[in-house]
């Protein structure tokens, strides 16, 4: 494979996985947990490959980061389950992880 394919098929993997992770972040109705890894592991993949980050910047990450983020401090949302609150809590912490990436 040569550089020109290599780079093609980074590019694809990284527009493929950035996607999935914003739909994942974007969908409410699925598990605090599984949104916030998925915050976790956007970050991590654009702070480590300039692919994701250009990626992440073009699918505009950072706006659907921050309106993830508000929905979770706003305070007609708290909850009085101690384990969705602590949920609520390491999303949040992704998300602003993921938003200083």
């Amino acid at each position: 494979m040569g550089a020109d394919e290599g780079d093609f098929m980074e590019l694809l993997i990284a527009s493929e996985r950035v996607g999935e992770w914003l739909d994942t972040l974007a969908n409410k109705k699925l598990p605090s947990v599984r949104r916030a890894r998925a915050a976790s592991e956007l970050a991590s993949a654009a702070c480590a490959r300039a692919t994701y980050w250009e990626e992440a910047q073009q699918n505009d990450a950072e706006s659907m980061l921050k309106e993830a983020l508000d929905a979770l401090v706003c305070p007609n949302l708290q909850d009085t389950d101690k384990t969705h609150n602590a949920e609520r809590e390491r999303l949040r912490h992704a998300l602003e992880e993921c938003l200083v990436a």
